[in-house]
C-alpha cells in the first residue's frame, strides 16, 4: 500500500437481526406486519423497529407487537394459544426464565370439566385398598394440567437449586416437600402472572383417567404399565420381575427417567403412572358417599395426598385409584409433582 493512498472500503452494515418466531404447537402460520412466512418454528431476519407479528390456527389466532432492537429484546418469541395468551412477565424475569418457563406453559394442556366416577372402579379388580374402596361421582370445571412431571430444569430456573437425587434437566424434579412445591407456585406465578396450584385429588385422577376421553384403563393410558409407565420393574439396568425387593431395585440402579418417553394417555399426559409419586393439594382423608362439585378434599388433616406411583415400586401402586400420602416436609427420590392452573 503507498503511503498516502486512500482505499475503497465496502462494509455491510446490518439492518436487522435474527429471530425465532414460535408457537406450542409444530404448524402453526405465521405472519410478520400481514405477510405470511412459513409455520411455527419459523427463524427469520427482521429488521429494526416495530413489527406486527400474528399466529394462526384454524380459526384461532394471537398477536403481538415485538420491536427489534440493535442490542437486547427477544430472539426467541413465543405467541401464546390458551394460557401461553395470558402471561403477564414480572419485570425481574431473566431471558433464560423466559424461555424455559415459556416451554412450561406452552405444555399444559386443557382438560374439559365433567363428571366421572371416582375411586376403585371395576377395571381396578378385587386387590384394592380400603380408602380408595367407595366409588362415588365428582364433577369437575375445566382446567388445565402439565403434560410432564416438573423437570428439574424448571425448579432450578425458578428457585435457583435441585435438590433432586438423581440428575438431569429433563428428569422430574424430587426431594421436594408439599411445603417446597408452594414456595416454588408462589415464585412461579410471580414471574408468570398466572395462577398455578397443585391439582386437587379429584382434579389429579380425572386427568389420569383421560378426561371425557376415558378408555377405562388401570393405569394411565394403558392396562400395561410398562408402556405408559416407570416403575421398579423396568426402570433399572435389567428388568426385574418376582416380589418386590428393596435390594433388588439398589443393586439394578432403579431411578426416575426423562418425562415424556413412555405413551402418554388419552388426554396426551405422560407419566401420570409411574416415575415420581406426584403430591396434591388435598388432605388424606376417606372418601364419603356425596356427589362432590370441585372438589378440595377435607378441611383439616395431618397428611398430604401423593398421587400415581413411582419408579421404586411395583405397578400395584401405579393404578390410577390408588392414594398415598405423606407429611407435607416429607422429602425423597420417588416424590415430584406435576402443575394445574
Amino acid at each position: 500500500v503507498e503511503e498516502g493512498k486512500v482505499l475503497p472500503v465496502h462494509l455491510t452494515l446490518s439492518s436487522g437481526r435474527s429471530v425465532t418466531l414460535q408457537t406450542d404447537r409444530e404448524g402453526d402460520i405465521l405472519y410478520v406486519d400481514g405477510k405470511r412466512v412459513g409455520v411455527s418454528p419459523q427463524k427469520l431476519e427482521l429488521s429494526y423497529g416495530i413489527h406486527t407479528i400474528r399466529a394462526e390456527r384454524g380459526e384461532q389466532y394471537t398477536e403481538k407487537e415485538l420491536e427489534v432492537t440493535e442490542t437486547g429484546g427477544e430472539r426467541v418469541v413465543t405467541l401464546g394459544f390458551g394460557l401461553l395468551s395470558q402471561i403477564r412477565w414480572s419485570s425481574s424475569v431473566t431471558p433464560k426464565q423466559k424461555e424455559i418457563l415459556s416451554r412450561l406453559i406452552g405444555n399444559m394442556v386443557r382438560v374439559d370439566g365433567g363428571s366421572f366416577e371416582m375411586g376403585a372402579t371395576s377395571e381396578q379388580g378385587s386387590n384394592v385398598t380400603s380408602d380408595e374402596e367407595l366409588v362415588h361421582q365428582v364433577t369437575l370445571s375445566d382446567y388445565y394440567i402439565g403434560k410432564y412431571e416438573v423437570r428439574q430444569s424448571e425448579w432450578e430456573v425458578v428457585m435457583g437449586n435441585n435438590p433432586s437425587y438423581f440428575k438431569g434437566d429433563d428428569l422430574p424434579v424430587e426431594q421436594v416437600s408439599w411445603e417446597d412445591c408452594h414456595e416454588f407456585i408462589r415464585r412461579l406465578n410471580a414471574l408468570t402472572g398466572l395462577n398455578f396450584k397443585l391439582p386437587t385429588e379429584a382434579q389429579w385422577e380425572y386427568a389420569a383417567r383421560g378426561g371425557r376421553w376415558s378408555k377405562g384403563y388401570k393405569y394411565s393410558g394403558s392396562n400395561d404399565l410398562e408402556e405408559v409407565g416407570w416403575s421398579w420393574e423396568n426402570s433399572g439396568v435389567q428388568v426385574l420381575t418376582g416380589e418386590w425387593d428393596e435390594k433388588k431395585v439398589k443393586k439394578n440402579h432403579c431411578q426416575t427417567h426423562p418425562v415424556g418417553e413412555k405413551h402418554p394417555n388419552e388426554l396426551g399426559l405422560y407419566d401420570m403412572s409411574g416415575n415420581v409419586w406426584e403430591w396434591c393439594q388435598d388432605w388424606y382423608g376417606y372418601y364419603n358417599r356425596n356427589t362432590q362439585v370441585d372438589s378440595a378434599g377435607p378441611a383439616r388433616g395431618s397428611y398430604r395426598v401423593a398421587r400415581g406411583g413411582c419408579w421404586f415400586r411395583d405397578a400395584w401402586f401405579c393404578r390410577v385409584s390408588y392414594r398415598n400420602c405423606q407429611t407435607p416436609v416429607h422429602c425423597y427420590s420417588y416424590l415430584g409433582f406435576r402443575l394445574v392452573c
